[in-house]
């Protein structure tokens, strides 16, 4: 079984995918026992957003017993139609066209990769169960550019010029023949720069156990790769337990961009999907000051298994606090229940009241299906924009969802689009015409609920 990566779903996407994709293809042929993530926990407390960089995580970080943690910087840069040339601080890079002559900055690749290094060390040094972090260290690749095409093209570097050494560290640079040459054996080209930098920093090249790579990776993994909610029998500290292959495409994959439920996810699989990928979509928003995100689903007893799945999946993440605060759970009837409360004051037991004798008047159903929610269309209609808090909504087991409960839902949405949903079949139907019947019915049925007010 040759190298496991994770997540294995879907190429790289956005500025660099096509450099990040030939070093995915080269890190690929690493053999069993190594690890490459792709999508990795930092310390925020030790991770200071990289000066003048839209990234917020390492390209890849590469784990094994013979490198202990490596991370690789990928950069995409062309040389042929730009010019680099350090800025007047060591943070950032000034990139010029050479047609137009414009000007732009962009982060130093060796402050980048060092900053990763910091933020992915203080990761490690959290985890209880390694007496001992693996020794990690970061390096700069240029799978599109040979080293002579890079000397070449720099051929004024100044050995003794600090801030040029950010950005021409030959020692700690791959390059497109590297990869060409060791394309059949990449560890080795791997263990080689590991150990020239383990000999520049003055340490020894160690050797890791297979627990202590495993145990390193599974710390490293971000919470929404995990599977929430194991039975106790289940020995998660030994073993990598994560969602499979398809789940992850379905809890991650920009190919749902616009798909407002999902049909065929099997067993208990749904609800762990459904959570990776609520924290997926928080932690997208992590960077621009956060987000809110609201999941229901129908019963109580439901609303307490996806509680107990969402804290085992993030109990051990650095940004454990953003998630519980970005992520609220709610059973449908304790949420209009709460809108209510606000509607009719919660002083003096006047909820209390209205339901006790909402309930004299009517079957309890009749109170959940029809009273509850339609006294809450009336407080949502009334007081506008007052409950659109929720960026993301996401609805478990959404056929068993009245039309009007996904209109209560739906109407606490900042914009209306935002929402995705698991459905359990239970006979074959026309999947996406019954979801889509649901939206529209609920829509239509709370017009004609204003109309006779």
């Amino acid at each position: 079984m040759p190298v496991k990566i994770i997540p294995e779903h879907g190429l790289p996407f956005g500025d660099g995918a096509g450099a990040e994709k030939k070093v995915l293809e080269f890190l690929k042929e690493l053999p069993t026992g190594y690890y490459v993530i792709r999508e990795c926990k930092v310390d925020p407390s030790r991770y200071k957003k990289t000066r003048g960089s839209g990234e917020d995580r390492p390209d890849f970080v590469v784990v094994g017993p013979s490198l202990g943690v490596m991370i690789l910087e990928v950069k995409d840069w062309n040389i042929r139609l730009n010019s680099f040339m350090p800025a007047k601080n060591q943070y950032q890079i000034r990139i010029i066209d050479l047609k137009t002559k414009a000007e732009s900055l962009t982060g130093n690749p060796f402050d980048q990769a060092d900053e990763y290094r910091y933020a992915v060390s203080g990761v490690l040094s959290k985890n209880p169960n390694m007496s001992e972090p693996l020794w990690v260290s970061s390096f700069v690749v240029y799978p599109k550019l040979t080293r002579t095409e890079f000397e070449n093209k720099f051929n004024g570097i100044q050995g003794n010029n600090p801030q040029e050494q950010f950005i021409f560290n030959l020692q700690r640079t791959l390059f497109a023949d590297d990869l060409k040459e060791y394309e059949e054996d990449p560890l080795k080209l791997l263990e080689l720069y590991v150990t020239k930098e383990a000999k520049q920093r003055s340490r020894l090249v160690k050797r890791y156990t297979d627990q202590q790579v495993l145990r390193t990776v599974d710390w490293l993994v971000p919470s929404e790769m995990r599977v929430g909610g194991l039975p106790d029998d289940v020995d998660a500290e030994n073993n990598l337990i994560l969602l499979d292959e398809k789940q992850q495409e379905w809890a991650f994959s920009d190919s749902l961009v616009g798909k407002i439920y999902l049909s065929d996810v099997a067993g208990s699989g749904k609800t762990n999907v459904l959570l990776s990928r609520a924290i997926y979509k928080a932690r997208q928003h992590i960077v621009a000051g956060g987000c809110r995100m609201l999941v229901v689903t129908y019963s109580k007893a439901l609303k307490i298994e996806l509680d107990r799945i969402f804290r085992s999946k993030i109990k051990d993440d650095a940004d454990f606090n953003y998630y519980h605060d970005a992520i609220r759970i709610y059973d449908m009837v304790t949420l209009m229940e709460e809108i209510v409360k606000m509607g009719v004051g919660s002083s003096g037991g006047k909820f209390e009241l209205w339901k006790k004798q909402s309930l004299a008047s009517h079957l309890e159903a009749e109170y959940i299906d029809d009273v509850l929610p339609e006294r809450c269309m009336d407080y949502l209609d009334a007081r506008g924009k007052e409950f659109q808090k929720y960026d993301y909504l996401f609805i478990d087991e959404i056929q068993d969802f009245s039309t009007w409960f996904v209109e209560v839902a739906r109407m606490l949405l900042k914009d209306r689009k935002n929402i995705f949903a698991i459905m359990i079949l239970r006979f074959q139907t026309k999947i996406d015409r019954l979801v889509r019947c649901k939206m529209r019915h609920a829509e239509k049925e709370t017009e004609a609920v204003y109309s006779r007010l």
